[in-house]
């Protein structure tokens, strides 16, 4: 079995399907304080062709922070309507009560992600649409229509023919640290070869 991130495109001439071609995250390590965590300029873990997910953790001792980035291709010339990013739902944690797991702009990720992506997606506060994990299952599709913002951040892709996109925690962009200990999580399944290629993250295209 298999899951990854997935594009779906659709155009004057019908609908056309793209899987992401690399999922991953961005992880913080553990921070004595949110502040620390938070404000990293590169990340201490790195994982690639990977699940896709957000989090915030807090132990007695320490915070824990990861981002998610995924690039799909896009074919040139696409008349663009809406958009519909899919994933493929794995584990959702909430301890510290629901929360959005939010797509945010990520043009600046690198093909394959590195340390400093960690640091580009800080300033990427605006939503280009998002899922409240109150509303996630598990082993099944949870969709993220783009909104009017990641529509047109798609359409300025689309000549590059490749679309960038971070994954945060509503809380890690309004930088409100957990109130107490626990653990909060919005893991998709992502690139991943392990998992057969059946859910890679897509994105719906009209």
């Amino acid at each position: 079995m298999g899951y990854k991130p997935k594009i779906v495109i659709v155009h004057s001439t019908g609908t056309e399907t793209q899987e992401a071609t690399n999922s991953g995250y961005l992880g913080s390590l553990a921070k004595p304080t949110y502040a620390e965590a938070h404000d990293l300029a590169s990340a201490g873990d790195v994982g690639n062709n990977f699940d896709f997910y957000c989090s915030q953790l807090r132990s007695t001792t320490s915070y824990f922070i990861e981002r998610g980035g995924v690039i799909f291709p896009v074919s040139t010339g696409l008349t663009v309507t809406s958009a519909t990013v899919k994933l493929y739902g794995l584990y959702f944690e909430t301890d510290d009560g629901h929360f959005d797991a939010t797509l945010v702009d990520g043009s600046d990720l690198a093909d394959t992600l590195v340390a400093a992506d960690y640091g580009e997606l800080l300033n990427e506060v605006t939503s280009y649409g998002l899922i409240n994990t109150a509303n996630c299952v598990t082993e099944a599709w949870n969709s993220i229509e783009l909104n009017a913002t990641g529509l047109t951040a798609l359409k300025n892709a689309i000549a590059s023919g490749k679309f960038r996109l971070g994954l945060r925690h509503s809380k890690d962009i309004s930088n409100t640290a957990p109130s107490a200990v626990g653990d909060d999580y919005a893991q998709f399944y992502g690139s991943n070869a392990l998992t057969g290629g059946l859910f890679i993250p897509k994105i719906i295209i009209i």
